[in-house]
């Protein structure tokens, strides 16, 4: 089972700047991650999703079964501790 995963992401900004377009991705325990790209590629928005400080526009960020969306705030420090 995947510790996290995003299903169809998409972020803008201002509704102008897409940050993050229709991204699909799977991160299994025990995997080693590298994120690069270009200054303005959506890095650190893709980062800030994992640990639940922004959400998609359209799409899912699931940590586990569970969607991000659906966990109570007071909760998320416990999810971000016991990921990966």
């Amino acid at each position: 089972m995947p510790i996290i995963k995003f299903e169809n992401v998409k972020k803008s900004y201002q509704n102008k700047f897409s940050a993050l377009r229709g991204v699909n991705l799977v991160i299994q325990s025990g995997e080693f991650v590298s994120i690069v790209g270009k200054s303005g590629a959506g890095k650190t928005t893709l980062v800030k999703m994992i640990y639940a400080e922004e959400f998609p526009d359209e799409g899912k960020v699931y940590y586990g079964e569970r969607s991000t969306d659906q966990i109570r705030k007071k909760l998320l420090p416990f999810y971000r501790r016991n990921f990966g």
